[in-house]
C-alpha cells in the first residue's frame, strides 16, 4: 500500500483543525446578528459576485443564467394579454389555466394594447418590441409590481437603511430577475403573499382582515396559494379560513362575467389543467420506458407518488409548528409539482423566509432553514445547474421536515404515555 507523504499528512491534518474553528467563527457571527442583516449582507456578496462575474465573462456568463433568444422576454406578460384579449375563448381556445381575476388584470391591460398587435397571428406574438405601446404597458407593469414590492417590505420591523438595502437586493435577486425577465404574474401575487404573512399574526382585527383578503387576492390571482391558508386550519380559527374562502370566491365570481360567466370559467379551468396535467413527468415517462415500463403505468406511478408528496407536505404543514416552517413546506409542495417547478417561482418562499427574518434567530437547526429557504435568493446559478440545485434544496426542507414531524410525533405519543402511567419504551 502506497504511503502518504508527511507533507500531505500534515496539510490533512491541518485542514481537520481549521474547519471546526471555521465552524465555530460562523456559527457565533450568525447568531450574535439579526437573520435580516445577514440576508442583506448574502444578498449584497451575492449580486456583487454576479456583478464582477459578468464583467469578466461578458455575454455568455450573463445569457449562461438567463434566455438567450430576445423573443422569450416578458414572454408570460404578452401570451397572457393577448389571451385574455379574446374573451370567453382565452379558456375555450387558447386553454389557459388563469382564474379570472389574473385575466381580468391581463384584459385591463390589453385595452391600451394597439389592435394590429392583438389580432397578429401567433407566429408574430414575439413582435411586442415594435409596438410603443407594448413597451410602455410591460414597463407599467413591473415599475407598479416593483414599487408594491417595495412597500409591502416597507412594513417590514427593521430600521429604515434596512429596508431599504432588503428591497434593493431582493429586487435584483436571481429568482426576482428571472421573475420580471419573464413578466409573470406571480410578482403581484407574492405582494399578496407578503401582505398576509406580515398581518397574519398580528394584535388588529383589521390588519389580520386585511392579511386574509390579501390571502384571497392571492389565490384568486394563481389558485394554488390557497395551501398558504393551511396554518389558519392547523390553528382552528375556522372563521378567518372562511372569510377567506368566501372573498376568494367573490373575487373568482365577479370576474368570472367578463369571460363566459361563473360555471363557464370553472368547466375549462378544470378542463384545461387536467390537459396539461398529461405533459406533466415527461422526462421521468421517458425514463421509465426504457425498463420497458409503459406509459400508462409509469404515469400512473408518478401521479401516485406526487399525490403522497403533497399529501405528507400537507399534513406536515398541519402539525404545530412555527408559521414559516407550515408555509415553507406549502411552498415546497408548490415547486414540488412540475407545472409550477421554476427558477423564477422560487420567490413562493419568500413569506416563510421574511417571516424567519422577523420572529427567528440562526441557531441550532434555524441556520438550516435558513439557508434551505435562501440560498437562491444569493446565488446565481448556470442554467445547466439550477433545476437540479433547486431539487436538492426541496429535499432539504423535505427530509428536515421529516425529521422534525418523527421528533414531533415521538415526543408527543412520550407525553401521553406520561399522563397514563406508562413508561416510555424508547427516547430520542
Amino acid at each position: 500500500m502506497k504511503q502518504k507523504s508527511p507533507n500531505k499528512t500534515a496539510q490533512g491534518e491541518k485542514v481537520l483543525r481549521v474547519l471546526p474553528a471555521f465552524r465555530a467563527v460562523t456559527v457565533r457571527f450568525l447568531a450574535q446578528r439579526p437573520p435580516a442583516v445577514c440576508f442583506v449582507l448574502f444578498l449584497f456578496f451575492g449580486v456583487l459576485t454576479f456583478f464582477f462575474c459578468v464583467m469578466a465573462g461578458g455575454e455568455r456568463t450573463f445569457l449562461g443564467i438567463f434566455h438567450a433568444q430576445g423573443d422569450t422576454l416578458f414572454s408570460d406578460f404578452f401570451r397572457s394579454v393577448r389571451d385574455a384579449a379574446m374573451g370567453s375563448a382565452v379558456y375555450s381556445e387558447r386553454r389557459v389555466i388563469y382564474p379570472p381575476l389574473a385575466n381580468a388584470v391581463f384584459w385591463l391591460i390589453s385595452r391600451v394594447m394597439p389592435s394590429v398587435y392583438l389580432e397578429a397571428p401567433v407566429a408574430q406574438w414575439s413582435t411586442w418590441h415594435s409596438y410603443p405601446a407594448a413597451v410602455l404597458g410591460v414597463s407599467f407593469f413591473l415599475c407598479l409590481s416593483l414599487v408594491l414590492f417595495a412597500g409591502v417590505l416597507g412594513r417590514e420591523p427593521y430600521p429604515r437603511p434596512l429596508r431599504l438595502l432588503l428591497a434593493f437586493f431582493l429586487a435584483a435577486s436571481f429568482p426576482m430577475l428571472f421573475l420580471i425577465e419573464r413578466g409573470n404574474l406571480v410578482l403581484l401575487c407574492l405582494v399578496a403573499l407578503i401582505v398576509y404573512s406580515q398581518n397574519y399574526g398580528s394584535d388588529s382585527a383589521v390588519a389580520r382582515e386585511v392579511g386574509l383578503f390579501a390571502l384571497a387576492v392571492a389565490t384568486a390571482l394563481k389558485i394554488y396559494p390557497l395551501l398558504f391558508g393551511l396554518p389558519l386550519i392547523r390553528e382552528r380559527r375556522w372563521r378567518d379560513a372562511l372569510r377567506a374562502a368566501l372573498y376568494a370566491f367573490l373575487l373568482f365570481f365577479i370576474p368570472s362575467f367578463f369571460f363566459g360567466g361563473p360555471l363557464f370559467c370553472a368547466w375549462w379551468l378544470v378542463k384545461n389543467t387536467l390537459y396539461y396535467s398529461n405533459y406533466a413527468g415527461r422526462g421521468a415517462i421517458s425514463l421509465l420506458a426504457t425498463f420497458g415500463i409503459s406509459a400508462t403505468l409509469a404515469r400512473a406511478v408518478i401521479y401516485v407518488l406526487y399525490a403522497a408528496l403533497l399529501l405528507f407536505l400537507i399534513l406536515s404543514a398541519l402539525l404545530p409548528r412555527r408559521p414559516f416552517k407550515a408555509w415553507a413546506l406549502c411552498a415546497a409542495a408548490l415547486l414540488a409539482v412540475p407545472s409550477v417547478f421554476s427558477a423564477y417561482n422560487w420567490v413562493l418562499m419568500l413569506p416563510a423566509l421574511l417571516a424567519f427574518l422577523r420572529e427567528e434567530r440562526l441557531v441550532g437547526r434555524n441556520i438550516l432553514w435558513f439557508f434551505l429557504m435562501a440560498t437562491p435568493f444569493f446565488v446565481f446559478v448556470p442554467k445547466a445547474y439550477q433545476d437540479n440545485g433547486l431539487i436538492v434544496l426541496i429535499g432539504g426542507i423535505i427530509a428536515l421536515s421529516v425529521f422534525e414531524s418523527v421528533a414531533l410525533l415521538r415526543r408527543r405519543s412520550r407525553e401521553n404515555m406520561r399522563k397514563r402511567g406508562e413508561k416510555p419504551y424508547y427516547t430520542l
